[in-house]
């Protein structure tokens, strides 16, 4: 087995495969050796290879976070949302404080059109990470969506911070102009101007005002 995986980690994926075989004709119960050829699978890009065993993996050894969140990329990839989303409430229950898993789950919920359930799985993520754009951008986008214009205002504002992107702009501008906060909406609007001409756009900000 160790042979296998060390062929495994230096890429040479057939003769580790070839290793790991034999290791799990002599061990079957051994959830490492299936963990080390979903890693050479995956590798390879045989994605249904590599979630089989790394399911098997966690079949014997269930609280192996990592591989429930590797499986969670994958099956994202093959475009199992369903099982990904599980993949990833599990690695959410192995490790309530695990910002990564929260953040997955929530982000796949707010993918698929369901953002009360996003909510507060992005807002323990950004309890645990307050400075991550994607996490507050997101979990903006969750609340306006929910109505929850203030939270998402103050979200989106936060976001903004972080990296005063164009998109966080283009949020905010839409959740001032919802707010009736018609202070705040110009300032947006005239940094989403500059921002615009700054990367080569025309852009007049009285223009969108109209």
């Amino acid at each position: 087995f160790g042979l296998g995986r060390t062929y495994v980690a230096q890429d040479s994926l057939d003769k580790g495969l070839e290793f790991l075989f034999e290791a799990r004709e002599a061990d079957p119960n051994n959830s490492k050796i299936y963990k080390s050829m979903g890693d050479a699978y995956a590798k390879q890009k045989v994605l249904v290879l590599a979630i089989d065993n790394y399911s098997k993996a966690v079949e014997i050894e269930p609280g192996w976070l990592e591989v429930h969140f590797t499986m969670g990329k994958l099956l994202f990839k093959e475009r199992r949302v369903n099982d990904a989303l599980a993949a990833y409430k599990k690695a959410v229950e192995i490790d309530p404080n695990n910002a990564e898993a929260h953040f997955e789950v929530g982000n796949l919920y707010y993918l698929a059109k369901r953002p009360l359930e996003a909510l507060p799985e992005l807002e323990k993520f950004v309890s645990l990470q307050p400075n991550s754009y994607q996490g507050q951008f997101i979990l903006a986008k969750s609340q306006y969506a929910t109505r929850k214009l203030p939270e998402a205002v103050a979200s989106a504002e936060r976001a903004y911070k972080i990296d005063p992107s164009i998109d966080a702009l283009e949020l905010l501008a839409k959740l001032y102009f919802d707010s009736r906060d018609s202070t705040s909406l110009r300032k947006s609007v005239d940094a989403y101007a500059k921002l615009s001409q700054n990367n080569g756009y025309q852009f007049e900000s009285d223009d969108y005002l109209k």
